[in-house]
Formats: C-alpha cells, sequence, structure tokens
C-alpha cells in the first residue's frame, strides 16, 4: 500500500502602488511582487522481507496469525520524489491477517492439510506481495491422512526406532521425498514438546512416548469422548 502526496505549486501576486507630486505634476508607480510556494512529493510504501522458513500450525489453532511469526521484518518507508529514503517506521505490530486464523484456514479448505499462503493486511487494506506460506494439519496425524489413528502410532514408533537404530534419515522419514512436508509431519507428530523446528533438537524430540500419547488420545476418540491434548499430556497446560 502506498501513500502519494501530490507536488502543489501555488503562485501569489501583491501589488504595491505610491504617487509622488512635485510642482503640480502627479507620478504614480507600481510595483508588484511575486511569490512561490512548492510541496515536495513524497512516497510511503510497505516493504516487507518474508521468513526464510514456513511456520507449522494446529487445525484448532483459533488465535489470528501473528505478522512476527511470518515475517522477518514489516517497515513503512517514506520517500522523496527521487527516491531517497526520507524515514522508516516499524509497523509489523501493526500487520494482521483480517482475522485469519489457523483453524479458520484449514476448516475453509476442507483437506486433511492445509499448505498455502496467508495474506497480511495493514489499516485494513492488502499489501501488495505481502503473503507467507503457512502449513496447517491435524496434531497427532504423523501420516497427514487428516485423521489421529493407531496407524498414526505405528508410524511414529517407526520413526523412533530407525532413528534411534541410526538408519538412513531417508528410510525412516515421515515424507521422504519432500523435506517441509516431512518436517511438518514431524511437527504434528511430537505431540508432547511440539517442536516448530520439525526435527529433534534439544528437549525436543520424537519419543515412544509420543506414540503412546497418540494411541489414547485415539482411544478417547474412539469412546465417543472430545479429549483435549492438554489433558492427556499435563505438562501442555500453561
Amino acid at each position: 500500500s502506498e501513500t502519494t502526496t501530490s507536488e502543489v505549486t501555488t503562485t501569489s501576486s501583491e501589488t504595491t502602488t505610491s504617487e509622488t507630486t512635485t510642482s503640480g505634476v502627479t507620478t504614480t508607480s507600481s510595483e508588484t511582487t511575486t511569490s512561490e510556494t512548492t510541496t515536495t512529493s513524497t512516497e510511503s510504501v510497505v516493504e516487507f522481507v518474508v521468513k526464510d522458513t514456513p511456520a507449522f500450525y494446529f487445525s484448532v489453532d483459533e488465535n489470528e496469525f501473528n505478522a512476527a511469526d511470518l515475517f522477518e521484518s514489516v517497515k513503512l518507508v517514506t520517500k522523496d520524489a527521487e527516491g531517497n529514503v526520507l524515514s522508516e517506521e516499524d509497523i509489523i505490530s501493526d500487520v494482521n491477517f483480517n482475522g485469519a486464523t489457523p483453524k479458520s484456514v484449514y476448516d475453509e479448505a476442507g483437506e486433511p492439510y492445509f499448505v498455502g499462503n496467508v495474506q497480511a493486511y495493514y489499516n485494513g487494506e492488502v499489501i501488495d506481495g505481502a503473503e507467507a506460506k503457512i502449513y496447517v494439519g491435524v496434531k497427532g496425524d504423523s501420516n497427514l491422512s487428516g485423521d489421529v489413528t493407531v496407524a498414526d502410532a505405528s508410524t511414529v514408533l517407526s520413526y523412533y526406532a530407525k532413528n534411534a537404530a541410526g538408519l538412513d534419515f531417508k528410510d525412516y522419514a515421515f515424507q521422504p521425498q519432500d523435506e517441509l512436508l516431512n518436517a511438518f509431519a514431524y511437527f504434528l507428530a511430537d505431540v508432547d514438546t511440539e517442536s516448530k523446528l520439525g526435527k529433534d533438537e534439544g528437549n525436543n524430540r520424537i519419543s515412544v512416548a509420543d506414540a503412546s500419547n497418540i494411541l489414547s488420545y485415539y482411544a478417547k476418540t474412539s469412546a465417543g469422548l472430545a479429549p483435549k491434548w492438554e489433558d492427556i499430556i499435563p505438562s501442555l497446560k500453561k
């Protein structure tokens, strides 16, 4: 989005008349003064840098997307007519997504998982080109089927066992053909530590506990209950 102040030139004239009388002869003279006021043209443009790595979300998340999670920076840059930068203002905290949430995007897509872009807004207007890639899926759905089943727990156990045995990554990855999709599946499978990195790092890692928790969630769902992950994994409670 941009705001332009057009160049305006205002011209005003002032005439001063005086009379001089000498020996019965009157001489009249006048002087005209002209002044101009010029307003310089400026332009304000929103400039942004999208993060290199897409963000991962759970399909039940009803919080509106946060620009700080998706963009490195968003600035309102004011330039003069020659393109010289006059000022820069950090506006990332004022950027929104018109109410869009991971849940609303996922529900609208109607697919097992969503991979696509979300549009950013500033002052109620679309920021041209400001779209960030996101992944949204069902927590516990390690095979990206759209549901949490016994198969997901089995997939997690297999991943853990082969990883622990030191096998080649492509022999146990969730989605060996797509690095980002594999990281996303890892995020969904890591139900207790919820690693947004999509890989083992520090205390955030896939373990036997994840498979056990997925089985517990599936069992409660099959019994007609409406389980919450926080009840199955108390450490998730805030």
